[in-house]
């Protein structure tokens, strides 16, 4: 797994790509969400659907990682992207209008533990511009677009508690920023 991460980023440290295990998921499930988190916008397979990798079974793992690393995109990727973490500044990337934005909105959507964020506009159109309906901004003046910026910051404010608490192994979500509790909940995965 380190190696497809090291293809993507070839200056990514094993402590970085350890952190980005971690915060994909708790649990024994961290090395295949952190192969499923590659795959959903790579591939297309959704890390919150059927097709994700099962748990402790070698073969599917090594053969999602196999078309992972043969996929079109992914080879168009390499060296040509960064992987982003959720932070305070994910919500405000995503609310600006422009190409990059759309990898972290991408992100948001399937609330996955990172973005990949392509270095041009062309390779960011090849990862996403499948999903122009999907990762577009509402406007409250035509009606149009399906994500409002309400409901980014609140996802970016989940994606970056919930990698949080993954990360420091936590067994419930909370914003360590934040005085008060919050609880985070994905009706539609039931997370």
């Amino acid at each position: 797994m380190f190696g497809a991460y090291e293809e993507l980023v070839p200056q990514i440290s094993v402590g970085e790509v350890g952190t980005l295990f971690v915060g994909s998921h708790g649990g024994g499930r961290r090395l295949e969400n952190a192969l499923d988190a590659l795959r959903t916008v790579f591939v297309g397979s959704s890390s919150n659907d059927a097709n994700s990798t099962p748990t402790d079974i070698q073969e599917p793992i090594f053969a999602n990682l196999q078309l992972l690393r043969a996929s079109a995109e992914f080879q168009a990727a390499k060296s040509n992207v960064r992987l982003v973490t959720p932070s305070s500044s994910f919500a405000d990337e995503s609310i600006i209008n422009s190409q990059e934005a759309m990898a972290y909105r991408y992100a948001l959507l399937e609330l996955l533990p990172f973005a990949v964020v392509a270095n041009s506009e062309a390779l960011n159109q090849m990862l996403y511009g499948a999903y122009p309906t999907r990762l577009s901004l509402h406007n409250t003046t035509t009606g149009t677009g399906s994500l409002t910026e309400q409901w980014l910051r609140d996802r970016a404010a989940m994606a970056e508690t919930l990698f949080v608490a993954n990360s420091r192994s936590l067994p419930i979500y909370y914003d360590p920023t934040s005085q008060t509790n919050w609880t985070y909940e994905d009706l539609s995965t039931e997370e």
